[in-house]
């Protein structure tokens, strides 16, 4: 699922679960090199910082607080441009 929220020059587009599709729309729509959305649809094993053609990119894996929820990665990625937040 895909939300926006623009405010005059910026855009926050919140993926959340997305599936190939919005991924490669996304990148599309933003100009976001490959390189960057690789590993969206997957968890990744640690935090990461990577720059690539002006756009920073930040994966968060934050710790499970419940034992019930082990199963369930609290993980978010940011990319981000000059106009654009991608969570």
């Amino acid at each position: 699922m895909t939300e926006l929220l623009t405010h005059g020059k910026l855009t926050w587009i919140n993926l959340k679960n997305p599936n190939a599709d919005e991924v490669h729309e996304m990148m599309n729509t933003y100009a976001i090199p490959s390189v960057l959305t690789g590993d969206l649809l997957t968890p990744v094993p640690k935090n990461y910082v990577h720059t690539s053609d002006g756009i920073l990119k930040l994966a968060i894996d934050f710790p499970v607080v419940k034992r019930i929820e082990k199963d369930h990665p609290y993980e978010i990625k940011f990319l981000i441009t000059k106009h654009a937040l991608i969570t």
